[in-house]
């Protein structure tokens, strides 16, 4: 059998057979030639469909050019909003090369008219001279601000307003419109008065945080109420230092409670900068504070390192010398702070909140910082005869095992609990937190873990967080020295306990005993942290905040 090709029809057959010529199915290259056609058609259709969409996408940027130098030459107004956003989306659409799109139906164009805010002269009344409160008083039915509310307009007729934003009475905002609202949040003002009139100033230095380079800030923690970040930045546009920029977290209001928080904690870093054991401060407005660098950490990484390796069976915890010379890091942060009044034996401030997570660890010395829940010290008002420290009956802070004894006593609603001096209040806590660094226990935590009401019970009955049976037995100065400062802090009436100063005192002169040293070296060496240590390693909350 053999195939041929007749010249006429184009089309196979077959000879050979009986039946003789018969017609063959059709090749598959019959099917790819239609498919061909198809293809050139649709190209065609393509390249017909790209030329029109190019005429009106030039005719639609015609249209803009013609319509904005138009009014830019009647009405001498630069381009609408809407029409330089849609310029800049069609330029956009051009260069990113997208095929496909028409901004004449992909973008929505119309002409919006901003709403129109007129300013009127605010009134005041001024408060007479027996008022406490010398601020100017607004009066309510003073008008503030007068909105047009009407429909979007579609022409460009000039608006007239009902009332001059400009007062003719001069100016309105005057220098003595506003005085520091401090005196608002000090505890018991109408008994207590401040001893300086700098506990209630602040001293910014905005420019400072308006040159920070924030391309250059990275987060490095928060803590309950702040966020700390890492700033790095040239200095005389040579030498790069480091600072932490802390503010206020992003899901807390910033109100005026708030603002003054910062405030205090601003001002008591720039009183105590003659002090080695409190940071440096380089900046301070409204929410934010710029301070030193401390990447080593702070004491509360100190002391969950050491109990991890406890538990992990090895021994990553400071020498006896060493913890004597912490001890001394945090009474003489809280002494420095206590002291920067004009009156060294009378303090300015006390920082009411003493923990370990207070404590930045920098160049071999614990300083203490956060000082944003600090109060300032007052005298009694009206006394005539000497100045009286005026006393409080409230810390303001939340409960947990290391609290004052005073708040414990108020937590129990104890009848022994009387008006203290909250400086007295740091000794106490200053003893709590010593007790953490010599026996890497937090309290009532053995030889049976007390929850925080337990704890409170046990204080109450006048029990104390017993020592480990190898401090309680051991000889070494250190330890004993250590071990009679906490004595002295956890006196139980509030004005018997001594004074930053003394328990201070007392620990320098044992070290220098120990050492036989007139000046001895107060820095010390952390232990070599677990380098997979992370923050949810820590057990703080089980033992000690539970």
């Amino acid at each position: 059998m053999a195939r041929f090709r007749t010249p006429f029809h184009g089309t196979n057959y077959v000879v050979g057979n009986k039946k003789g010529l018969q017609r063959s199915k059709p090749k598959q290259r019959h099917i790819l030639q239609s498919m061909y056609c198809v293809f050139v058609s649709l190209v065609v259709v393509y390249i017909s469909l790209t030329q029109r969409l190019h005429s009106q996408s030039q005719q639609h940027w015609q249209f803009i050019r013609i319509r904005s130098k138009e009014k830019r030459k009647t009405n001498r107004l630069p381009l609408l909003s809407d029409e330089r956003t849609l310029y800049n989306q069609i330029r956009r659409k051009s260069s990113n090369n997208i095929s496909g799109a028409n901004p004449l139906t992909t973008t929505s164009y119309t002409t919006r008219k901003p709403r129109i805010v007129a300013i009127t002269s605010l009134q005041y009344v001024i408060p007479s001279k027996s008022d406490l409160d010398p601020r100017p008083v607004l009066v309510p039915n003073s008008k503030l601000l007068a909105l047009d509310t009407t429909p979007l307009a579609t022409n460009t007729a000039s608006f007239h307003f009902t009332e001059s934003s400009m007062p003719t009475s001069g100016h309105s905002i005057k220098p003595s419109w506003y005085t520091p609202n401090a005196l608002d949040f000090l505890w018991g003002r109408e008994r207590c008065e401040v001893m300086y009139p700098w506990q209630l100033e602040g001293f910014p230095n905005c420019n400072n945080f308006h040159e920070l380079d924030m391309a250059h800030m990275k987060k490095i923690n928060t803590g309950g109420s702040r966020i700390a970040f890492e700033v790095n930045q040239y200095l005389d546009g040579a030498m790069q230092s480091k600072f932490v920029y802390k503010t206020v977290k992003y899901n807390i209001d910033v109100d005026t409670y708030t603002i003054d928080q910062q405030r205090k904690d601003a001002l008591v870093l720039e009183r105590a900068t003659r002090s080695i054991f409190i940071p440096n401060i380089y900046g301070y407005c409204s929410a934010g504070v710029m301070m030193d660098y401390a990447p080593e950490g702070d004491m509360n990484a100190y002391v969950k390192g050491a109990r991890l390796a406890k538990k992990k069976g090895g021994n990553e915890s400071l020498s006896p010398v060493d913890r004597l010379r912490v001890a001394i890091h945090i009474v003489s942060g809280v002494r420095d702070l206590h002291e920067t009044g004009d009156v060294k034996e009378i303090p300015a401030f006390y920082h009411n909140d003493i923990c370990c997570h207070q404590f930045l660890f920098q160049n071999g010395i614990f300083k203490l910082n956060d000082f944003n829940y600090a109060q300032p010290m007052t005298f009694t008002k009206n006394n005539k005869t000497e100045n009286e420290i005026c006393l409080h009956e409230m810390t303001g802070m939340s409960m947990w095992k290391h609290r004052s004894f005073e708040q414990h006593l108020m937590d129990a609603k104890d009848a022994r609990l009387e008006p203290f001096s909250g400086d007295k209040t740091d000794i106490n806590m200053m003893g709590n937190l010593m007790y953490t660094i010599l026996t890497d226990l937090y309290l009532f935590e053995k030889p049976e873990l007390l929850t925080t009401e337990e704890a409170t019970k046990a204080l109450v009955a006048g029990k104390r967080s017993p020592y480990p049976e190898d401090i309680e037995k051991s000889a070494d100065p250190a330890h004993v020295a250590v071990k009679k400062a906490i004595e002295m802090c956890w006196i139980e009436k509030w004005n018997q306990r001594p004074s930053a100063r003394s328990v201070a005192d007392y620990l320098m002169g044992q070290l220098r005993n120990i050492t036989k040293e007139e000046h001895p070296d107060l820095r010390v060496t952390l232990p070599r942290r677990d380098p997979y240590q992370t923050n949810t390693d820590s057990d703080f909350d089980e033992n000690a905040n539970n």
